[in-house]
């Protein structure tokens, strides 16, 4: 469904960079699946998809599954490791304070919580935070290229 009638909207089966406080209530699209919204200009895309960055500022080991709270800026982000991937924390070394990268999928718990399921992570250096963000910005900026050379929209 379309947002308005000059509105198009885009569905991503790609990981689609975001930036951690971009994962809001106010920022998703529910329904059987959850979405990140990301509009550029007059196109809405939508991934369930997504790759961030940041600083773990938390680490939460409970008897079904681990939460990483993944800090960027001043906004957190919950990563969930089901048990399958709860090695990762040992082979990445992932602690308390390190920086690291992760690839997942969108989900909802059962009170409503937005969180990621992670597929893969890796531990990164502080400084590849930077220039994780401007990756965002310059794979927004491909995709309004792509959009306007193909007649799709943005304007």
């Amino acid at each position: 469904m379309q947002e308005n009638s000059d509105t198009r909207e885009i569905y991503l089966d790609c990981f689609l960079k975001i930036y951690p406080w971009e994962i809001k209530t106010n920022n998703v699209k529910r329904g059987t699946n959850v979405f990140v919204k990301i509009q550029l200009g007059n196109v809405i895309l939508y991934s369930r998809k997504v790759s961030l960055a940041g600083r773990v500022k938390e680490i939460y080991k409970g008897e079904k599954f681990t939460d990483i709270l993944l800090e960027a800026k001043e906004d957190v982000v919950p990563l969930r490791l089901w048990p399958e991937k709860q090695r990762l924390l040992e082979v990445k070394n992932i602690e308390e304070n390190s920086f690291l990268k992760a690839f997942g999928t969108l989900r909802e718990d059962r009170d409503g919580n937005i969180y990621v399921s992670v597929l893969a992570l890796s531990r990164i250096p502080e400084n590849h935070i930077e220039s994780f963000y401007t990756s965002v910005e310059e794979d927004r900026k491909f995709f309004e290229r792509f959009l306007k050379n193909n007649n799709i929209g943005v304007s």
